[in-house]
């Protein structure tokens, strides 16, 4: 691996260290608080509101859908671009709910 993918495997890796308390909570909040699809309207908010407190400017009610949204931040520079995408419906029927 060259120096510059390793810096950046490096650095995320400590972003990822330093959020795993939220992280790991998320994951335990969406476990005890099932949403159906197009109804995860307390998962979005949580999300959300996550994301604008780490700094990204937030458009919710995306296309038209009251629980779709994006995050978007910038630091001015030419680092890693990083997308998420997230499936947190719960499954009716699977035992989710």
């Amino acid at each position: 691996m060259d120096q510059y993918k390793l810096k950046n495997k490096k650095r995320i890796e400590e972003c990822v260290d330093i959020l795993r308390p939220q992280i790991e909570y998320v994951a335990s909040w969406l476990y005890d608080h099932p949403e159906t699809a197009l109804q995860e309207y307390k998962g979005a908010e949580m999300f959300t509101d996550i994301m604008e407190g780490q700094g990204f400017i937030v458009t919710r009610k995306l296309e038209g859908m009251d629980t779709a949204w994006k995050a978007v931040r910038t630091n001015g520079t030419k680092g890693p671009k990083i997308a998420f995408l997230a499936e947190f419906d719960a499954l009716a029927g699977c035992g989710h709910i």
